[in-house]
């Protein structure tokens, strides 16, 4: 309705610079209803000067409907998957703290769940193996096999999938090309969302691993080891630093560690007692893929 006002103000506005009194009277009227002391200006100058208001109007009406920025999100999201949720309200920055601390505790959760079924999934199985009937053994399988390696496979495979952001360090490594970005604006200060989406995941598996060790008894240099690792993957989220180093650090490192999740199984002490003795092709193949993978992940790339 104000824009066909606006409209019709300016035409009958233009129409009256040819008639003068219907000019003066349309001036002296507008004049009162915006309380502009305007009455002793010439017809031509009045005429210009509420042109003039009547376009800045419509200018800024125009601006206002056009460039008023939508909401993305007028809650905060429960859970963090995709890229996009990653990118706060669209811009290149992290997710909002709440969004972080619900996604955090739905994965553990999703951990918890996981470990949960298969070890009712291993009880249903305990005829396959004797070892299966102990309960403690279930639950030490169902902790490396559905906590550990998994989730250790799954932030290798989301490093994997970013591995095109150090495509330039692989460059200079391995061609010899100057491609390496500045330390301090790409490698230690700039935001991937790649880098926390991985960084927000292991944080969330290290908070599990933490309790599973504490529970499992572990000892005390593997609880300071995850307390450790907890405290590298915070600086990563708050005030998230050294996000280029995070696909991989805390991504495609991961896969060894994953197998050595898997091994454990075959380990007396943090394992399954007998295990070994029972499938021991299985703790040899499981041996020689750890030690591949460690040489190249822990000690070439590192």
């Amino acid at each position: 309705l104000s824009r066909v006002v606006v409209q019709t103000t300016r035409y009958l506005l233009l129409v009256s610079t040819s008639h003068s009194s219907h000019c003066i009277q349309t001036a002296k009227g507008l004049a009162c209803c915006t309380s502009l002391r305007v009455l002793t200006l010439s017809r031509s100058s009045l005429c210009s000067f509420l042109l003039f208001l009547l376009h800045d109007f419509d200018n800024r009406t125009m601006c206002k409907n056009q460039t008023k920025p939508a909401a993305r999100h007028s809650t905060p999201r429960l859970l963090l998957a995709s890229l996009d949720s990653f990118s706060h309200d669209g811009k290149n920055g992290p997710p909002l703290p709440i969004e972080m601390i619900t996604t955090c505790l739905i994965v553990v959760a999703a951990l918890v769940t996981i470990e949960y079924n298969l070890s009712q999934f291993l009880e249903l199985m305990q005829h396959f193996h004797p070892l299966l009937k102990d309960p403690t053994n279930r639950g030490i399988l169902a902790r490396h096999v559905g906590v550990d390696a998994f989730s250790c496979f799954v932030v290798a495979a989301l490093g994997w999938k970013a591995r095109h952001i150090n495509q330039d360090m692989v460059d200079a490594v391995l061609r010899g090309k100057k491609s390496m970005p500045i330390a301090f604006e790409n490698r230690v200060f700039k935001y991937y969302p790649e880098a926390m989406r991985i960084s927000l995941f292991f944080f969330a598996y290290q908070i599990k691993n933490t309790y599973d060790t504490i529970i499992w008894n572990d000892g005390p240099e593997f609880i300071a080891h995850h307390i450790l690792t907890l405290a590298t993957a915070w600086g990563a989220l708050f005030p998230g630093t050294c996000h280029y180093y995070a696909m991989f650090y805390f991504g495609v490192s991961e896969i060894s560690t994953g197998v050595l999740c898997l091994l454990a199984n075959f380990d007396d002490i943090h394992g399954v007692k007998g295990l070994a003795d029972a499938f021991p092709a299985g703790k040899m193949v499981l041996g020689g893929v750890f030690a591949v993978l460690f040489v190249v992940c822990r000690v070439l790339m590192w």
